[in-house]
């Protein structure tokens, strides 16, 4: 845990993040289990209709105002994403600065590139009112360098928690099992994996099974699966509980997340952390924490006959995906909670130290 004192000073903002759905508030959920005592959070979004995510919104600002003028609150941590996320950062940015706070943006968006090419002129007026931009890996990182000139940059890597390992059957055996989790969306790649899947049905049937958890739009993934008569090998697991994701996670042999945008996945790093090897793409942050051939093999987006040479390289070869699995847990070991202490203890710390805005760290 980072000592009381400095987390007394810091104040986060984010979305909410107790019942955890989707990867930033995986890892805000992290944070507030093994990084900060106390968690001081603002909530600026939650699941809900319009009109209360208005009103959430408002309270919110409220909130963070009182805050920064009476809570003793020095530094203000900004999680946010692109798109409505960013804009709702934004109102807490100016906000922050012109009541005198330390501001660090923590970047989380696997598409911001995308975001900010259309709003280049106001994402960087923003960016440049912090003090700190945190990106998740060092791809990023020059990203944010590059485009906007800042002269603070740093790289947090994301935190994933400590894996639990169950008695369960042999990994390496037939069928072969992978797990896929996230958003129902032709962003993730999921409807690539169906679709060589389907083409390549005959090969795969008896031979293989992929286990499809996650949210968005199920109807429409489902019957897809339904339509190209598969559903024996594309199994759909739904929205999966900590408890359920742990059993697939110690099932799976391989963990498959086919992926046209990312920031640093959460998925890919408690799949790495359960021993998986990683079949991905080159996007992000994803290329730093899978080597390719190492502990895990990476395709080009939207490539689905490099997506199937893969998957049957797994198949076919159940030592080196032992071997590739043991990668996976060495390379994760950077982003287990005491890492992740250490790095935003040493941000904190510097910033507390820090009289004028605006010197590199």
């Amino acid at each position: 845990m980072i000592s009381e004192n400095i987390c007394r000073c810091v104040l986060s903002v984010g979305s909410y993040y107790k019942h955890p759905i989707g990867g930033v508030a995986q890892v805000l959920h992290s944070y507030s289990r093994y990084i900060y005592k106390p968690f001081r959070f603002v909530v600026t979004t939650k699941e809900g209709p319009l009109s209360s995510k208005i009103i959430r919104l408002i309270g919110a600002w409220l909130k963070f105002v009182w805050l920064c003028l009476f809570g003793g609150i020095r530094i203000v941590h900004l999680h946010g994403a692109c798109y409505t996320s960013f804009w709702r950062k934004c109102i807490f940015i100016y906000t922050a600065k012109f009541l005198g706070k330390k501001v660090i943006f923590h970047s989380h968006g696997g598409e911001f590139a995308h975001f900010a090419s259309g709003h280049r002129r106001a994402v960087g007026r923003a960016l440049r009112s912090v003090d700190v931009i945190v990106a998740l890996s060092h791809s990023w990182q020059e990203y944010f360098q590059k485009e906007f000139q800042h002269p603070a940059v740093i790289v947090i890597p994301n935190i994933v928690e400590e894996p639990h390992f169950t008695a369960v059957s042999e990994r390496w055996k037939t069928p072969f099992e992978a797990l896929f989790l996230g958003h129902f969306t032709p962003k993730k790649g999921i409807y690539d994996l169906l679709d060589v899947i389907h083409e390549h049905i005959d090969e795969l049937r008896g031979r293989f099974i992929l286990h499809i958890g996650g949210n968005g739009d199920s109807e429409t993934l489902q019957q897809k699966i339904a339509d190209y008569g598969i559903t024996d090998v594309a199994h759909y697991e739904g929205w999966i509980k900590p408890e359920e994701k742990q059993l697939l996670f110690n099932r799976a042999s391989l963990y498959m997340l086919p992926s046209y945008f990312e920031g640093l996945p959460i998925s890919i790093l408690e799949a790495m952390s359960y021993r998986l090897p990683i079949l991905a793409t080159t996007v992000g942050g994803i290329p730093e924490i899978v080597d390719n051939g190492k502990n895990g093999l990476l395709v080009t987006p939207g490539d689905k006959d490099a997506l199937y040479s893969a998957l049957t390289f797994f198949i076919n070869h159940p030592d080196e995906c032992r071997q590739m699995g043991e990668k996976s847990w060495q390379k994760v070991q950077q982003h287990l909670p005491e890492n992740i202490e250490k790095a935003l203890t040493g941000l904190y710390t510097e910033l507390l130290r820090k009289k004028k805005r605006g010197s590199s760290l």
